[in-house]
């Protein structure tokens, strides 16, 4: 998970698919990015997810992850700050998020982003 987020931080949209599963979805959801709920699907989906959602809406993208934890042997929280500057507005960003990443053939089967631990834990189907 490590290195795929590493990847994620390089700015390099084939380096962070490399990551996906044949059948990954990354998974945007109304509440976090209005107007992109849906689902990009495999590599070349989230080589799309990257370029529409990370290239084109923002500069200097970073995601600093402060702690990674295995919730299950198919599950992976990962708390992280997000800090970024949006292209067009210039508005900077810098907050935290969770990440639920579903983990298959360890490549990324499933990413789903959430703004508060509870929420994510909740979404993977467990409680605080």
């Amino acid at each position: 998970m490590r290195r795929a987020l590493e990847a994620f931080n390089s700015g390099d949209p084939d380096a962070m698919a490399e990551f996906a599963h044949p059948e990954g979805q990354m998974e945007e959801n109304n509440s976090v990015f209005p107007g992109l709920d849906r689902v990009y699907v495999g590599p070349e989906g989230f080589r799309q997810w990257y370029q529409t959602v990370v290239i084109e809406a923002w500069e200097d993208f970073r995601v600093d992850v402060e702690e990674l934890r295995a919730l299950d042997h198919e599950q992976v929280l990962v708390h992280a700050r997000l800090r970024a500057r949006g292209r067009q507005s210039g508005v900077e960003v810098d907050m935290p998020t969770f990440q639920i990443f579903g983990v298959k053939d360890g490549l990324i089967a499933r990413r789903r982003l959430y703004f508060t631990e509870a929420e994510a834990l909740e979404a993977a189907g467990l409680r605080e």
